[in-house]
Parts: C-alpha cells; structure tokens; sequence
C-alpha cells in the first residue's frame, strides 16, 4: 500500500470508528460531531471526539497516525544519513539561563549531546563546578530543569523540574555546601519561578486541576519555609476576581520588599509592592493599560521598565513613597526608533540592551540616565539572549549568537565598559565561515516594509534552491537572529534559511506587536505570504523548494497561510500550532492568548478568527506536503489542536502530496524536550521536506 494511502486510511478508519463507538449520551458525540451556534452561526466540528485525548477511540486513531506516518518515513532513502548528520550538527555546547551568586560566581546550565543540561559554577577564571548532573533531577531523560535560583547568603539552590517537557513543575532544593538534596518537595507549581527570601521563597501554584488539558486557573502565591511540609506553607497573594490572574515575584537583593506583577494575558500587567510589614502599595493597580516589568530596586526608588506612553519603551524611576503615576521619573526615555528590550542594574550603572533594526545592541548608562558607552559586540547582526550582573555590579555576562555561531557566553567590566572577553565558547562543526547573512525587506498587501534575513553559502549563485522559511509574529515577542539545529541542517545540506521578522513581534516595539494582533492577525500572515513571495519573485527559491516552519503562535501562522494560499508552499512543517481559533481558550492556559486573539466569545472576535482559523478554513484542495508535529505531553497548547487539523486535511486532500501527523509520546510543547527526541524530530523534518522537494540529500 502506498505511503499517503495508508495515511488517509488511517483518517478514515478513525472516522468509521466514530460511528461503530458509543461515545457516552450525546447524540453529537456518536458520529465524533458538534454543531456549535456562534451569535447565529452554526459551525460543524467534525472531529470534535479529538478533544478528549484519552479516549479510546483518540488514542487509537493516534496510533494509527503515526505508524503510517512511520511508514512513510522509512520509504525515505536518505532518513537515517540526515538524521545522523544532525546528530553531528547536534554536537556543540549550549549555555543558558545564566545567573550570578552572592559572592559573584556565574551559574550557568550547559548542555552538549546529552538528552537534558547540567548545572555549573564557574567562580572568576577557576574551572567549572559540576552543581547539578541530569541523571540527579531526569535519569531517563524526560524531566527537563526549567528554573533554578541561589539563596542570597549562597547557601541553597532551587531548582524546578518539568516532567515530559510539561509546563507543571516541582520544586527541589539542594545544599550547595553539602551537595545533599532536601527533603522539602514543592508540587502543582506552573509557569513559576522561585523567589528567596529569609529561610524560604515564594512561588505561585495553581489548585488541583481535573486534567491534563483542563484550564489553568486562581494562580497562588505561596511562602515557602525550608524544612517544613508544603501543607504548612503560608498562602500570601491570590486574586479571585481575575481566576486568570499569573503572578511573577521579584526581591532585589536581600531587601524586605516582595514585587509582584500581576497579568491575565500574555501582555500588560499590574504591579504592586508588599513590604516586610505586610502593607501593599499598587504601583498599578490595572493590568490593561501597559506593560511594567521591575528591573531592580534601589531604597525607596523602583526601576520599572515600561511601555506605558512609551511603544518603543522607556525606563522609569517610581518612588514608592510617592508611587502615583504622576511622580514617575523617565531615566531612559524612549528612543524614536530602537526598541528597549532590556534593562539590567549593576551597581550605579544600567546596562541596556536595544534591539536596533532586528539586532542587539549593548549600551551602558549611568542611573541619571546618561550615556556612558557602547560595549562592541562581535558582529552587527546577531542577538543577545540573556543579560546578568554581578550583585557588586562591577561585571556583567551575557550569551551571543547568531544564525551562524551557537551562543557563547562573554563577560565584560561594567565600570569600564571596555573589550568583551569570552568566558564560554561555543564551536559547531556548521561551518559558519561558508555562509552570509543579508537583511532584505518584503512589502505586505497594505505596503508595509517586512524585514527578513536570509542565510545562504557565499559562493551560491543566485538561482531557485531549496528554502526554508520561518516565521512566529506573535505576543510581542521578537524573532532574532538565532543558531537552532533545524535551520543549521537545512543550510548545511544545502539550502537557503529565510527568517522573517513579521508584525504581532517586538522587533520595532508596541506598534508593531498591536499591528498584528486580533483584528489586525490577518497583516501577519499577509507579511509572511509577501516574504514567500518575494523570494519566489527574485529568483531565490521557487513554489515547489520552498518549505515553511513556525512553532505554537508560528505553526498557526503556517496552518493560516496554507490554507489561504495551498499554492505558494512546497512543504509546511506546523509544530505545535494553535489551530482552532474558535476554542483555544477552552484548555490550559488558552485563555490568556486573548489580548492577542481576541476571543468568539464575542461576534465580532468570531467574525475575523473564524475567516483564518486553519481548521475552519480547510476545503477540499490540493494541499502542500504536510508533516504535523506535536507532543502527546503539550500542556501549553493542547495536542487535540494537531490531531482535528490533521483529520481535517486528510479528509480534503485532493493532491497527491502526503498530509502526515507525528505525535511525540514523553514531549511536550517544545523546552525541555530531551536532545534525542529533538535530532530524531529534526532528522525527520529535513528528510520529509528534501524528499518532497525532490532534492536528493547531501551534506
């Protein structure tokens, strides 16, 4: 039997299975259908049963995906040759989530072909210290580490640990004097950090939920006393009014003053302050108006970095005896034109990270908001991903990388602002010396300028290759210049990478993230669309080698586009996308993606989600080679989106191009997923989308 007929036999035996299963007492649910009235409108579901993951009938028909799927696959005849070249692109050190001591140590996590990272110190030039290995916190390799933090005396370590790449923690601790692990086991923790304070911390937990996909809701802050039982620990913040209300904890240094930000969407927040005494100050009490993200605080004075008044934002002073708006002081005043994506104090100064024209930019200032200097980075075009200060304030580290070199971690003086040194060098066996990066610009329907950077050999010829396009243009978050294993292999077989910087991003700040959001969201894919076509239009890919990938947000960018424009991609590559636009808020934490969605709740909501949600738009047509990708363990964006897409396509694909599922049994929405499953992930992709290109594969 043919690979793609497998494929769609799998779809319609899943089908015949709705109608030969008695699916409970709703007559809807016999045949797997719902009928749903929207302000008038009815919407058909065809593949609604998908919802419940667990049921039998679900998890059979899953089954049968990914075997023909599997099938599939091994009918590639390059499939082990990429995969195994991957693993060899794999072979480079990572370091992130960088953090300093109390006595200036740098903390980082460093991972090199392992499945999950270890923890290290590094005390001035002496050689690293192995604090936490994988096999203490994931001997299987499932469970990833998602946070850490260090006790201000520099006693004790937090660290959080997400089984099966889940956005569910639990927290550990360890005596980094003893290397003993504590007793203390904090559960039911998401999306949280641990703050330290005293002889404990504070995190935020959510209540029992009914299940794996259930909405998460009435978000809690807990205090946390070391050597007690999690029962006995002291509830300080809840906010019933809001039941989608997530907080972050912040205390600077050793000082007594808990800052909480308080948000119910992915974008503005409040903020309020709890002194030792118990007493709390509303900064701002609203979490509609803007964003307001503390970054140090000094005496009485709060330094908030802020895009209130401000798109492209600003650094303001609140003197929290005086904490009304009208008292704020600007330090940093907005800039007309580069977007201040981050603020760090060290000592008097701040350091400053701008991201100008898609790229990083590293300034430091004094606290009067003075211009001090502009530390050189290594080259024009890349990103810095995080930014840490010593608690003297006298260094600074940071991690580098562009879509040619890995992240490398670099230290400078902050007091003189000089040369950068590296601390931690990254070296892949991409070479990076054969290959260029140029910033180029799409103009979008409504003649707005997209800017994208393309990645090619040096010694290409300008002819149509095999391109792969990315793209995310969402919750103000900006698509920088990255190394990441995908793009690295497709260009080191051969290929182009185009990364594309759409509107719903952060790259030229608020403005541009509101321009693509809710009833704007059709622009973003309007760019995305552009970008493909510009690259069709001056001769650097053609319809049939051009791929596009994008994750979550991105792999409902890619189901958008495909579904409008079937005939502009040769291959879409959806991972973990958010599909059906009509119910995402009904699971997780989906109903915080409103201030960027909008919500059907409402008809006018309904009417633009319903015009581009990829499920509701698919018809019968001949659609690109699909490959759907998701983790049967994504708790963030629930994997039933996945499986009714893929039902939905396999039903109306009228090509001859095959429309495939791979559900990852043990990952989740993406971080923290072990490094096998991510080269075995990649392999497949890279094999999938030269195959269907008709590329023969060569590395």
């Amino acid at each position: 039997m043919k690979p793609l007929v497998l494929a769609l036999c799998a779809a319609a035996w899943a089908c015949h299975a709705f109608s030969q299963t008695s699916i409970g007492t709703s007559p809807q649910a016999l045949d797997g259908v719902a009928r749903d009235n929207y302000h008038g409108i009815t919407v058909i579901d065809s593949f609604r049963l998908f919802e419940q993951t667990d049921h039998p009938v679900t998890q059979a028909w899953v089954r049968a995906q990914n075997l023909a799927t599997d099938y599939y696959l091994k009918t590639i005849p390059f499939l082990d040759a990429a995969t195994a070249r991957v693993r060899e692109l794999a072979d480079y050190d990572r370091y992130f989530k960088l953090k300093t001591g109390p006595d200036g140590a740098l903390y980082y996590l460093e991972q090199g072909l392992e499945n999950q990272p270890a923890l290290y110190r590094r005390r001035g030039a002496g050689q690293p210290e192995l604090i936490l290995s994988p096999e203490r916190y994931s001997p299987d390799g499932t469970t990833a580490l998602s946070e850490y933090s260090i006790s201000p005396d520099g006693r004790y370590l937090a660290y959080l640990a997400s089984p099966n790449g889940s956005d569910r923690q639990i927290a550990h601790f360890l005596d980094l004097h003893s290397g003993r692990i504590l007793p203390d086991v904090l559960q039911g923790l998401i999306f949280s950090n641990f703050t330290w304070s005293g002889a404990g911390g504070y995190y935020q937990r959510f209540p029992e939920s009914g299940g794996q996909f259930e909405r998460s809701e009435n978000a809690q802050i807990y205090f946390h006393t070391l050597g007690q039982p999690q029962t006995s620990d002291q509830l300080i913040w809840e906010d019933r009014q809001h039941p989608q209300a997530m907080f972050e904890t912040q205390v600077f240094g050793r000082g007594p003053d808990l800052i909480v930000t308080s948000a119910s969407a992915t974008s503005k927040n409040a903020l309020f302050v709890r002194t030792s005494a118990g007493k709390v100050i509303a900064v701002v009490a609203d979490d509609q108006q803007a964003d307001y993200l503390p970054i140090g605080q000094k005496d009485n004075k709060l330094y908030v970095r802020t895009n209130d008044s401000a798109p492209n934002w600003r650094l303001v002073e609140v003197d929290l005896l005086r904490p009304a708006r009208a008292n704020w002081r600007t330090v940093l005043p907005e800039h007309a034109t580069n977007v201040l994506q981050d603020c760090k104090m060290a000592g008097g100064r701040l350091l400053a990270h701008y991201l100008v024209n898609c790229s990083s930019a590293l300034f430091v200032f004094g606290l009067d908001g003075r211009h001090s200097a502009q530390v050189g980075l290594p080259a024009a075009i890349g990103s810095i991903s995080e930014l840490e200060a010593s608690p003297d304030g006298k260094q600074a580290f940071f991690t580098w990388e562009n879509f040619i070199q890995p992240a490398s971690v670099f230290r400078f003086s902050v007091e003189e602002s000089g040369e950068i040194e590296p601390v931690l060098r990254s070296w892949a066996s991409f070479d990076s010396e054969k290959y260029e990066t140029v910033q180029y610009r799409a103009t979008s329907k409504d003649g707005t300028q997209i800017p994208f950077f393309l990645t090619r050999r040096k010694d290409r010829a300008k002819t149509p290759s095999p391109c792969l396009l990315y793209g995310y243009g969402g919750f103000n978050i900006p698509v920088l210049p990255r190394f990441r294993l995908f793009p690295s292999a497709f260009l080191d077989a051969g290929g182009i990478y185009v990364s594309a910087n759409l509107r719903g991003g952060a790259e030229f700040g608020e403005a541009w993230h509101q321009a693509g959001t809710r009833e704007n969201k059709q622009r973003v894919f309007d760019d995305f669309i552009a970008v493909a076509e510009f690259l069709i239009a001056n001769g650097y890919t053609s319809r049939e080698l051009l791929a596009i990938n994008g994750a979550s947000n991105g792999g409902l960018l890619v189901g958008a586009c495909m579904t409008q424009r079937p005939d502009l991609f040769g291959v879409c590559l959806p991972q973990v996308g958010v599909l059906d636009m009509l119910r995402y808020q009904e699971s997780t934490v989906g109903a915080h993606w409103a201030s960027d969605y909008g919500l059907s709740d409402t008809p006018e909501g309904f009417a633009y989600l319903y015009a581009y949600s990829p499920l509701h738009n698919v018809k019968p047509e001949n659609y690109p080679a699909t490959l759907i990708l998701t983790g049967a363990q994504d708790d963030r964006v629930a994997p039933w989106h996945s499986f009714r897409f893929a039902a939905a396509l396999q039903a109306n694909q009228r090509g001859g191009s095959p429309v495939l599922l791979r559900v990852t049994q043990g990952a989740g929405h993406g971080a923290g997923k072990s490094l096998g499953k991510t080269i075995d992930e990649v392999g497949t992709m890279l094999a999938f989308t030269l195959h269907n290109m008709k590329i023969a594969y060569k590395s």
